[in-house]
Formats: structure tokens, C-alpha cells, sequence
């Protein structure tokens, strides 16, 4: 939560800063709670990306005044900020609620339909031209006016009964060449045979994920997983003496690592998908 405020001592997780910041109560299914994207946007991207920029521009300043400076990186400014093109749209047609809008999975060119094979395909033909290269696709009779919300219903219903007559597959090779913004939701195991990030990222996998962005002169190889605690010796390098030491490592100097270890040791986890499924298809009642 950042050095100031009156959470700033708060203990929370990833959930609970995009809770705050206003993107988890903007997306996801309008007919049912919020879903968190994995912890992709506050641990990664409004923590740890956003605080490499700030040290990479204090660094820069540095150079130009010789003072260094604190980057106060709080994982709940940086999705405030990546709201930032949100925000005067709530509200408005473009993202009138949570679930419903151009971009939030409600605009039938917006969003994924299921194939043949269960699996899904991509959708996101929003301009004019990409939804012009949708319809001469997989479109029949006239093209519709696709800003007209009034033409939504047929649009979905025309593109549901037809993304499920062929597999995912399929369909990715049916719009290969084709600028219709059409692409496949691929698992996390299918992503490294992926043609594109083949070619840019050769011998990628789960496990050796590449380091981004790729630079001309000086490309980077994602260093081995060190997880050693260094915290004494980096105070020792920076001045500090036993006690002080002592004082800011606290209690817990003996064991550093607490909470959850990852990946947890979870009990009867191969029936998650079973429990999980069974909540979604529960009737939720009447909304009053």
C-alpha cells in the first residue's frame, strides 16, 4: 500500500490492491463475483514492473544530478494507474458496469467463443477493418453495423453457432494471414510450441521462461532461480553494524521465509476442477 496512509502496515495480497484500485470491480462475468487475473496485475505488473521503472528512472536522474532517492513502488498506485484509461469511461456507454461495455466481454466482437473441440478462440475484431475481416470470414448476408448495440444479439448468436461447427485449431488456421484480430486461448503448456513465440523465443518453456524486452546489443538469459536469503550480507555492505542489523531483520531472522511456500502442498487438489465447476452451474437466485 505504499510508505504513507493508513493502510500502509496492512498486510493484503494481489486480490486485494485490485480490489482497491477499482479493476477487479470492472471486470469479469456481470451475472456473477469478480474474478482475479491470476496476480498478474498487482505482483507484476503494478509491483514488480512498475518498480523497476521507478529504479531504472531514478537511475537516469541520478546520472544527471548525483542524488539518489527512495521509489516509493506501491503495488496499489501502480493499477491505479494502469486504470488510468478507464476511469472517465465508468459509467459511460463504453463501460457503463462491471461485465457489460466495448472491452469487457459483453461486445460480441470482444470476446471468446467455444469451438468444435471445447476449447476457445479469441475474438477481438473491434475497429472497422478488423471486423469487416471477421465478417468476410465467418459472417453471412450483410455486414451489420457491430457499433450498433442493437445488433449485438444476432452478431453473438451468428458467431456462436459458428465458432462451434470446427475446432480451435481449425479456426486458427482458417484466419492465419487474415487481419481480423483472431487467435487462439492457448493453455499455459501449448504457449512454447506457439508459432510466433517459437520464433522469438526458442527453447522456451514453463520453466525457463525468457527475459523480456529483447535488446540488440545486450540480450538478457533469464539468471538461475537463487532463492538464498542475503539480506545480512547486503545491510552488512551497506554500513550497518550487528544490532542494527538485528533491529531491522526483526524476530523471524531465524526462519526469513514464512507464509506460504510456493508452489503449496494442497490436499484432494484433483477435485478443484470438479468443485469449482459444480459452484458456477449453482442457481443464484432472483437479483432484487
Amino acid at each position: 500500500y505504499g510508505k504513507s496512509g493508513q493502510r500502509s502496515n496492512e498486510a493484503c495480497h494481489d486480490i486485494n490492491y485490485i480490489a482497491i484500485s477499482g479493476g477487479l470491480g470492472a471486470t469479469g462475468p456481470a451475472d456473477r463475483p469478480p474474478y482475479p487475473p491470476l496476480n498478474l496485475l498487482a505482483d507484476f505488473g503494478g509491483g514488480g514492473l512498475l518498480a523497476a521503472f521507478g529504479i531504472v528512472g531514478a537511475l537516469y536522474e541520478r546520472s544527471r544530478s548525483g542524488k539518489g532517492q527512495q521509489v516509493d513502488a506501491a503495488m496499489i498506485d501502480g493499477c491505479i494507474s494502469m486504470m488510468a484509461m478507464h476511469f472517465p469511461d465508468w459509467g459511460k456507454e463504453v463501460l457503463p458496469e462491471r461485465g457489460v461495455g466495448l472491452i469487457s466481454g459483453s461486445a460480441p466482437y470482444y470476446r471468446c467463443y467455444e469451438c468444435a473441440d471445447g476449447r476457445y478462440i479469441s475474438v477481438g475484431s473491434l475497429e472497422q477493418a478488423f471486423f469487416d475481416a471477421l465478417w468476410r470470414t465467418v459472417g453471412e448476408g450483410e455486414r451489420p453495423d457491430h457499433m450498433d448495440v442493437a445488433n449485438w444479439p444476432a452478431i453473438e448468436a451468428h458467431l456462436t453457432q459458428v465458432f462451434r461447427s470446427k475446432t480451435r485449431d481449425q479456426w486458427t488456421a482458417r484466419f492465419e494471414g487474415i487481419d481480423a484480430c483472431v487467435a487462439p486461448v492457448l493453455t499455459p503448456d501449448e504457449v512454447w510450441n506457439e508459432p510466433q513465440v517459437r520464433a522469438r523465443h526458442p527453447g522456451s518453456g514453463n520453466d525457463s521462461v525468457p527475459a523480456v524486452p529483447l535488446f540488440s546489443r545486450t540480450r538478457l538469459r533469464p539468471a538461475a532461480l537463487d532463492m538464498t536469503d542475503r539480506t545480512t550480507e547486503i545491510l552488512e555492505e551497506l554500513g550497518l553494524g550487528k544490532e542494527e542489523i538485528a533491529a531491522a531483520r526483526g524476530p523471524e531472522a531465524a526462519n526469513p521465509i514464512t507464509g506460504l511456500s510456493w508452489p503449496p502442498q494442497m490436499k484432494n487438489a484433483d477435485q478443484m476442477a470438479a468443485i469449482v465447476k459444480g459452484t458456477r452451474s449453482q442457481p443464484r437466485g432472483d437479483k432484487k
